[in-house]
């Protein structure tokens, strides 16, 4: 858009036009950017060009006004003492020009007043947004001519003085982004240990099956209590490799909660046995023990409960349960490294547990990897000949027709790297969680429960809320982001359609796929964000009273 006035491309002549002076005059434009890019009011020159007919002065977007023009208006015939304009802007900026006459202009921010004497027609006033200007003074045949970054909206106007005193108030707060996890600040800490532990590994020439990874195996086993620790390729293999090594398989059928990450589901399918899913506890999201013996038939083979968000199952009735049927017990572990269950970690609960490394984990790695814990001795055998191509010894293969899926030398140094920093991590979740769980109070949103025996690893702090895309359009806005785990049950995805249990009801399971928004939970956080993520949670405002079906006492920190 060009207003008022006249361009010197290729195709466009002035005739009567001295183009070295409007080149002049261009050039000099330019130059004064910077004062316009601004974020204080200030006079902008505005080209000027003489002619024997006349002055001409001429107005380009970006180059003398540096914003699209997208409105123009014109303020003329005001009675002599009125006020013109006594408002503010939130977001609008504005070139303000006297093209006849004079008037005067006063800008506040709140803190400094701005007084100019507008009665230059080739010079104007950048007004960037939030000010409070008012107009007087004007002339008779007095016109004021504004050009407007936006179209008319009602909601960007601040009409009293007092409102906009506020509103500069709280714009002038630092500004809180809380992303969900923050995986950089993580690596920041460790820096020069991870650069070590690369240049070793790149040094050793040995990539797959050395040292650093039979060192992280030993010390991760140690760090869960176990025996043995074997790193496979990632959590799904560390699942579906104990399934296998268990020889389950098609005709067989494994007991899994009826909400979890789909990976659960898919161990089980992978060896071609069938999934049978036993609806959640209301007050923890885990399996319910209390359901599962319902869901035992003569083709159970084992119970894989799930450490949902990075609270413990309730492990002694579900191995209890185990002993009485003869079943296995695999626990999938992957949200939940350090966690514990009356007072042992997680990882020694079950006769095997998998474990994930993926890179937003408790214990991530740069890429995917993954675990498997056990005090069998002669599971751990089996399971580094299954992960190995079933070979226990270079081109000899063993009964077994095995895969490929080995943690590399390169992800297990910077695992090790990384384990001790773990339990302070954790305990870094902890106390976000214990804060959260204070000082959220909101009457729509349940908050997560911890069962007595349990201490939580914090992978993922849910919350329930019936109205929770509203929610999370909420703390969007508030520079919060917040995601959901998981949205739709394993049951219900048409990748399980074949199953007899697709379609299913489980009340519980679905209605936490339903309401389920997750806060950021990181043990880098700062007590800033913290304390942000709260206020927005509590700021919320549902449209409508959408009571959740769910009610139990506040939850309490382990």
């Amino acid at each position: 858009m060009y207003s008022c006035l006249a361009r010197t491309g290729k195709n466009m002549y002035v005739p009567g036009l001295n183009r070295r002076a409007f080149t002049k005059a261009r050039i000099y434009n330019l130059h004064t950017m910077f004062f316009m890019n601004s974020t204080k009011p200030c006079i902008i020159d505005i080209p000027k060009v003489a002619d024997v007919r006349g002055n001409l002065s001429f107005i380009e977007e970006h180059v003398n006004v540096p914003f699209p023009i997208k409105r123009i208006y014109y303020l003329y015939d005001v009675p002599g003492g009125e006020d013109r304009g006594a408002h503010a802007h939130k977001n609008l900026k504005q070139l303000i020009i006297p093209l006849a006459g004079s008037f005067d202009l006063t800008l506040k921010d709140g803190k400094e007043t701005y007084h100019y004497s507008m009665n230059r027609a080739n010079r104007g006033l950048l007004v960037p947004p939030g000010y409070w200007r008012l107009l007087d003074n004007f002339t008779s045949g007095a016109v004021c001519l504004v050009l407007a970054s936006e179209l008319y909206d009602e909601d960007d106007y601040i009409r009293d003085y007092d409102d906009f005193l506020v509103w500069r108030q709280e714009q002038e707060k630092p500004k809180v982004t809380v992303p969900f996890l923050d995986v950089v600040s993580t690596y920041r800490t460790l820096a020069p240990q991870m650069q070590q532990a690369f240049t070793r590994v790149g040094e050793a020439g040995q990539y797959i099956m050395g040292p650093e990874l039979e060192s992280f195996e030993q010390a991760f086993a140690r760090y869960c209590g176990a025996r043995h620790a074997i790193g496979v390729g990632n959590g799904l293999d560390a699942l579906t490799l104990c399934l296998r090594a268990w020889d389950i398989g098609p005709g067989d059928e494994v007991i899994v909660p009826a909400h979890t990450f789909v990976a659960t589901w898919l161990a089980v399918t992978a060896v071609g046995a069938t999934p049978v899913p036993v609806d959640l506890n209301e007050n923890t999201y885990n399996i319910d023990p209390a359901r599962i013996e319902a869901a035992i038939t003569s083709r159970t083979k084992a119970i894989m409960p799930v450490h949902l968000y990075g609270q413990p199952s309730d492990m002694d009735p579900i191995m209890a349960l185990a002993k009485k049927h003869s079943l296995k017990v695999l626990e999938d572990a992957a949200q939940a490294h350090g966690a514990l269950y009356k007072e042992e970690r997680v990882g020694t609960l079950g006769d095997a547990a998998g474990f994930s490394f993926y890179p937003g984990k408790n214990l991530g790695a740069f890429g995917d990897g993954g675990a498997i814990t056990t005090q069998d001795a002669k599971l751990a055998k089996k399971l580094r000949s299954l992960r190995n191509y079933g070979s226990s010894v270079k081109y000899i293969h063993d009964d077994l027709q095995g895969t490929n899926s080995r943690l590399d030398e390169l992800q297990a140094a910077f695992l090790k790297v990384k384990l001790p920093q773990l339990d302070a991590w954790n305990t870094e979740r902890q106390k976000i969680a214990e804060y959260y769980l204070e000082h959220i109070n909101h009457p729509d949103i349940l908050l997560p429960s911890i069962d007595e025996n349990c201490v939580s690893a914090w992978h993922i702090f849910p919350v329930l809320c019936a109205d929770r895309d509203a929610l999370q359009a909420h703390l969007k806005a508030q520079d919060v982001q917040s995601l959901v785990h998981y949205p739709v049950t394993p049951g219900n995805q048409k990748a399980f359609s074949s199953l007899q249990v697709n379609g299913a009801h489980y009340p519980n399971a679905e209605h936490l796929a339903a309401t389920e928004l997750s806060l950021p939970i990181g043990p880098h956080m700062t007590r800033a964000q913290v304390e942000h993520v709260a206020q927005a949670v509590n700021a919320f405002a549902m449209a409508a009273a959408q009571p959740l079906r769910l009610v139990r006492k506040k939850a309490r920190a382990a």
